[in-house]
């Protein structure tokens, strides 16, 4: 019996060696390992992206740019998964054979006779060094001055063959669901410079299901009818079973919005999709070159338009935007240990973020992501988050962060991608609490870059899962300055979310006129959506 079970699993395991062998010639990427250390490949790797970013790639010493050069002219699909997986007979602790087909725990996978873990350790270390060989062989081919770029190319020795050689074969190895939509990253990028000056250039994009739906049909109408916004706006999700049909025809009648099937992107990864997985997804599949990703229930009291595509100077700078979250969880776990592992060699600016200090868990909220698609280095990040989301490693991802949310900044850190967040940490947006001193009570709440009031998550309910006719209090707002104290009391049944900052004179302040005013057309909006119902709420707010 344990003979034909091992003959079995040694079949099965001979079946996904010969899938392999199939789909690109062998290498050994074991010939450059053992010709220099990780630790190094990391430092040679920063350096030569540094050096591209600020156009002095001629001055990199030439052993740097052959380490880089070997490393990715090394590493290609065939191995990736004994490279970045670690022995699943070590880690792994139930699976199953099946023929013709993957069984993920979470849903069918049809591919291949194969052995399926249910729990695998990922190596992103070794996935960062491959996003980066990538990353570095796409900007000398397609940097975003032809001319200079042909010139490092020469000077550095490495022909332009050899370079789409590495971006086809990392890229496949990598992101093997681009396909069959996107034939490369190359022809992504493309997409979205395209509609540079056009009516497609910039726009917001929602994730929604039916369980959401209230929330987002009220977060677009007050952007279209309060906020004056007037850019385009896609809706995305999962197939009817996320999102109904009648919901979705309901939807695309209301002026500038369409609603888009993800499942029509990236039919070989999404039919895997769990959650939070689906945000990166959302954000990659937009049509839109400059996109705003916003949560179902994020309201603004500015035009996030004007905010951050306009006025932002971070975005300008860097062609991208995120808000910090809250400072919690900061006693959960190693979760900094495991990211320093990753990601030996780290930029001063990510030295100085809390996740990586042992101060919270929590860094990024992804309720409202900005990015620009045109840019190489945002869009290898943003299609690495992916990655980090993807089902095959999504397991290990979670098991270190909550969800999808620091993914985006881990990626970007990963891929030696600049990037910024807003100074200061979510604070609150409600009321003085009239029993405890100092303390906020509300809904999470972020400024903008003036410090000024700018969005909020939860919606227009106080709490949003205990009461549906307890109405936010627009009166005071926490703006949280100081990040190495724990300053949050959790929600009870009947009190919400609450704040204490470290100096309220200086970090709380009454709401203006306008953030009243705004925030009482809020709730009289949602007055009207839960008396009329969805559908004659829609027919209501679908004039054009």
């Amino acid at each position: 019996m344990q003979l034909c079970f091992a003959a079995c699993v040694f079949a099965t395991f001979t079946t996904f060696a010969l899938f392999a062998s199939e789909s690109a010639p062998a290498t050994n990427s074991a010939v450059f390992h053992a010709h220099k250390d990780t630790a190094s490949i990391d430092s040679d790797q920063a350096a030569v992206l540094d050096a591209i970013r600020s156009n002095t790639l001629p001055e990199v010493l030439p052993h740097v740019w052959q380490t880089v050069r070997a490393y990715a002219l090394n590493s290609v699909p065939e191995d990736y998964m004994a490279a970045t997986v670690k022995n699943p007979w070590t880690f792994g602790k139930k699976f199953v054979v099946k023929e013709g087909e993957v069984w993920w725990p979470w849903n069918w996978h049809r591919k291949f006779l194969f052995v399926e873990y249910d729990d695998f350790y990922a190596d992103f270390g070794e996935m960062g060094r491959r996003v980066r060989a990538n990353l570095i062989a796409y900007q000398l081919l397609y940097g975003p001055q032809p001319s200079v770029t042909k010139q490092r190319t020469s000077r550095v020795g490495i022909s332009v063959a050899e370079l789409e050689t590495v971006v086809q074969r990392m890229s496949d190895g990598l992101y093997p669901w681009l396909a069959p939509r996107y034939s490369s990253i190359r022809h992504m990028q493309e997409l979205f410079l395209n509609t540079t000056g056009t009516a497609s250039e910039s726009g917001i994009v929602f994730c929604v299901g039916k369980k959401h739906f209230d929330y987002a049909l009220l977060a677009i109408t007050t952007l279209q009818r309060v906020l004056n916004y007037t850019l385009p706006i896609e809706v995305h999700y999962a197939g009817e079973l996320d999102l109904p049909l009648d919901m979705v025809t309901a939807l695309n009648t209301l002026p500038n919005v369409k609603c888009v099937n993800l499942l029509s992107h990236f039919p070989n990864e999404l039919d895997n999709f769990a959650t939070w997985s689906l945000k990166p997804f959302s954000l990659l599949a937009a049509s839109f070159r400059n996109v705003i990703f916003i949560d179902a229930d994020v309201l603004f009291f500015k035009n996030p338009a004007t905010a951050i595509l306009k006025d932002s100077k971070i975005f300008k700078k860097y062609r991208q935007l995120f808000f910090h979250d809250r400072t919690i969880d900061r006693r959960w776990g190693a979760y900094s240990r495991w990211f320093r592992k990753a990601q030996p060699v780290l930029t001063p600016y990510a030295e100085s973020l809390r996740f990586l200090n042992g101060l919270s868990r929590h860094e990024l909220e992804s309720g409202v992501v900005a990015l620009d698609k045109g840019d190489p280095g945002i869009l290898h990040s943003l299609i690495y988050a992916c990655k980090m989301n993807s089902a095959q490693v999504r397991n290990e991802t979670y098991s270190h962060v909550h969800g999808d949310k620091e993914t985006f900044w881990m990626a970007m850190e990963m891929a030696r991608v600049p990037f910024r967040f807003t100074p200061g940490y979510s604070g609150a947006v409600g009321y003085l609490d009239s029993e405890v001193e100092g303390l906020v009570c509300g809904n999470m709440f972020h400024s903008d870059e003036e410090l000024e009031p700018f969005w909020w998550n939860g919606g227009i309910l106080m709490m949003k899962h205990v009461r549906n006719d307890w109405f936010m209090r627009f009166e005071h707002v926490v703006n949280d300055l100081e990040k190495t104290k724990d300053k949050w009391v959790w929600e009870t049944d009947t009190k919400p979310n609450c704040i204490r900052p470290v100096d309220p004179q200086r970090e709380v302040s009454e709401l203006g006129g306008r953030e009243r005013q705004i925030g009482q057309l809020y709730i009289e909006m949602y007055k009207d959506l839960t008396k009329l119902g969805w559908k004659d709420y829609i027919g209501k707010y679908a004039e054009k």
